[in-house]
């Protein structure tokens, strides 16, 4: 009789337990994928002058806004996601000698270091703090289409500005 009681008390709390874990998803995993779903075909190589402003966008992708105001989806390698832990980022400052750059209130940079001047392709690379992360795909991002998305949504999302 003890066992039935066990087993039963273990059957509803599995139960439970898996309903928990099916809930909605957050705000952050919808707008992450809200990115993804508004990025266009991947391309080897864009004009791409300077970054204005950075930010991650779950896993092994960042999204970027240059100075023209042009929004793009980067996929880097694997293993690069550690470098986009602590808070979501929105850049300010551009511009170094050393690559192009997008600062964030949070203190981290994103250096991209270009093979070819005001071209970004894939192979090039982008650095934040210690971590250096090869860039795999570039996708453009249909900013309206996404701003629209998100509106619906009920997010308002400082990156996309104009």
């Amino acid at each position: 009789m003890k066992k039935r009681w066990v087993f039963l008390l273990l059957s509803v709390l599995l139960v439970l337990g898996g309903c928990a874990s099916t809930g909605e998803r957050s705000e952050r995993e919808r707008t992450n994928e809200a990115y993804k779903a508004h990025a266009g075909s991947s391309s080897s190589s864009t004009t791409f002058s300077r970054v204005d402003a950075w930010k991650p966008v779950g896993g092994t992708h960042i999204a970027v806004r240059n100075r023209r105001g042009n929004y793009y989806l980067l996929e880097l390698a694997v293993g690069c996601d550690e470098a986009f832990r602590g808070p979501s980022p929105l850049g300010q400052r551009p511009g170094d000698l050393h690559g192009r750059v997008g600062n964030y209130p949070g203190g981290q940079r994103l250096i991209i270091e270009q093979r070819s001047r005001n071209l970004l392709s894939q192979g090039d690379r982008i650095r934040i703090g210690d971590q250096r992360c090869r860039i795999t795909r570039i996708f453009p991002i249909d900013r309206d289409a996404l701003v629209k998305e998100l509106e619906d949504m009920g997010v308002q999302d400082r990156f996309l500005r104009r």
